[in-house]
C-alpha cells in the first residue's frame, strides 16, 4: 500500500511541478502550491512507511539522496513563481533530479 501511494504521489508532484513550469501565472499559484504540497507530504509519509515496513527503519545512503531530491523538487515548484524567466532551467533541473531519484531506487549505489 505504501509503495503505491508513494509512486502515485511522486508522479503527481512531478506533474504539478512541470505544470507550474509550463505556465507560471500568479493566478495559478495558490492551487498549484496546495496540490504540490499535499503530493509532497503524501510522498514523504509513504516513503517513511516503506522504510518502516521493508527496511526496519534503517536509512541507507540512497534514501538520503532521494530525500534531497524530494526537497529540491518540492521547492522548485514554488521558485518558478518568483523567477518565471528561469522556468526552462528549473524544468531541466527537475528532470535531472527525477532521473537521479530513479537511478537511486534501481541501482542503490550506497
Amino acid at each position: 500500500y505504501y509503495r503505491i501511494v508513494h509512486v502515485v504521489s511522486v508522479l503527481l508532484l512531478f506533474a504539478l511541478t512541470f505544470s507550474a513550469f509550463a505556465n507560471p501565472q500568479p493566478a495559478r499559484k495558490r492551487k498549484l502550491m496546495i496540490g504540490s504540497g499535499i503530493a509532497a507530504l503524501l510522498a514523504l509519509v509513504a516513503a517513511f512507511g516503506v522504510i518502516s515496513k521493508d527496511y526496519g527503519n534503517k536509512m541507507e545512503g540512497w534514501m538520503f539522496v532521494k530525500l534531497g531530491v524530494w526537497l529540491a523538487v518540492a521547492a522548485l515548484g514554488g521558485m518558478v513563481f518568483r523567477r518565471p524567466e528561469k522556468a526552462g532551467v528549473f524544468a531541466w533541473i527537475t528532470a535531472v533530479l527525477g532521473a537521479i531519484a530513479v537511478y537511486m531506487v534501481y541501482a542503490r549505489p550506497f
